[in-house]
């Protein structure tokens, strides 16, 4: 990503990331220094810390070590990639239609094209480097300033936690009646809190 930004000229940023993408944008934080302007997670496991109430997200999230096993998991899910989607995305809600039947079937159709299954799996067997990455990170405050939400439903307070337990500055909360879909189910709400936050720090 640094590398990206020096081929395209940009100095500096702002990054935002949802769900997996966290732990390689907490990475993407630290390693870029002053570049970084700010740190927006949004519903993103934390693996690796450790402070007072931390629950490693593998523990209460059943998935991700499932994932990990990624041949296994291609065998149980191709033939039953819609149905598979479906679960997650009406389940992890707390508004089980904020995500479109239209949507559902786009991702589907993308997870049955050749490779594609197999490439997103591979990402949660690289968990546990991202929690070795981010325990050593971690053992230095990061000096960017972190915004962190979760749902209610789903991640509740482990972001904001998290990002205090990571961060110099950080700032967020758990938003009520809402899932892991935060951009589905209260896109006026992150928009409104992103914008702001954006605007404090330019």
């Amino acid at each position: 990503m640094i590398e990206l930004m020096d081929a395209e000229g940009v100095e500096r940023f702002h990054i935002l990331s949802h769900d997996l993408g966290g732990p390689a944008s907490v990475s993407l934080a630290y390693l870029a220094g002053d570049r970084a302007i700010s740190l927006s997670t949004i519903e993103t496991p934390f693996f690796g810390l450790d402070y007072p109430g931390y629950v490693d997200p593998r523990v209460t999230y059943w998935h991700l070590t499932f994932h990990m096993n990624m041949d296994v998991a291609r065998f149980l899910i191709e033939g039953r990639e819609e149905r598979y989607l479906k679960h997650f995305f009406r389940d992890f809600a707390y508004n089980p239609t904020a995500m479109p039947e239209e949507e559902v079937k786009a991702y589907a159709a993308q997870m049955m094209q050749p490779g594609n299954l197999r490439s997103s799996l591979n990402l949660y067997g690289y968990i546990p480097q991202m929690a070795e990455q981010t325990a050593e990170l971690a053992k230095k405050k990061l000096k960017v300033p972190m915004l962190a939400w979760a749902g209610r439903s789903s991640f509740a307070e482990h972001c904001i936690e998290s990002a205090k337990a990571i961060a110099e500055s950080a700032r967020g909360g758990v938003i009520e009646e809402c899932g892991h879909w935060v951009f589905q189910e209260k896109p006026d709400f992150i928009s409104a809190e992103l914008a702001k936050f954006w605007a404090e720090h330019r």
